[in-house]
């Protein structure tokens, strides 16, 4: 059965992940298409229209057709203390061998009103938006410290496999790491290891707001 459709506009349908150094074939999950999908909420939030765009990185999907959800509150702001807006994201957030697999901190300065909690996501669009973190329940008025999760937040599984934050590991060159953060006027009940399916439904119609903070590594 494909994934289910995530609420999105906008987003080319997901592209094959290139080889990606140290990962069997296996690990390789089919969360590739989730952020991009996700990121569609941005172009159209004043609107307060998404439509249903399939996701499948491994199998066709189809598309269902547009879901309104509630007016949004315009984009706001995610930020880190571990590298800057388009800056080099340091070694020690890489994945081993070439890092420390250390999740980085954020931080969310303006709330959209009626935000209850965040979820964030990593991708990088460089290797089919592979994906490195998905986090829920962060309570709003709360930030991400380095390295760990706020009191409440979950992490789902990664494009590797693997639950939690999984860092960088460009096959080749510079790749781009994009931080998505996503208001939500509800806290979803998820449990660690959550799947897309799982955010999907979490999140549909919840989407207050989206911010994107961007970081390179390799080259």
């Amino acid at each position: 059965m494909p994934p289910r459709a995530l609420p999105s506009t906008g987003g080319l349908p997901p592209r094959a992940l290139p080889p990606t150094g140290g990962l069997p074939p296996s690990a390789r999950s089919g969360l590739g298409g989730l952020s991009a999908r996700l990121r569609g909420a941005a172009a159209v939030g004043a609107a307060g229209l998404l439509g249903a765009a399939a996701l499948s990185a491994c199998s066709g999907g189809s598309d269902p057709g547009p879901k309104t959800v509630p007016p949004q509150e315009p984009t706001f702001v995610v930020t880190s203390t571990s590298f800057g807006a388009n800056g080099v994201i340091p070694r020690r957030y890489a994945c081993p061998p070439l890092g420390d697999n250390v999740s980085p901190a954020l931080a969310f300065p303006v709330v959209p009103a009626g935000t209850r909690s965040f979820a964030v996501t990593v991708t990088d669009a460089g290797a089919g938006d592979f994906v490195h973190w998905t986090v829920v329940g962060i309570p709003a008025g709360s930030s991400v410290p380095e390295g760990s999760l706020p009191s409440g937040a979950v992490a789902g599984t990664t494009g590797a496999g693997t639950t939690g934050w999984f860092g960088p590991c460009p096959p080749d060159g510079e790749h781009r790491y994009t931080v998505t953060a996503y208001a939500l006027d509800t806290t979803p009940a998820l449990t660690p290891g959550f799947t897309i399916d799982d955010l999907v439904t979490a999140t549909t119609g919840h989407v207050r707001g989206v911010a994107t903070l961007t970081g390179r590594f390799g080259g």
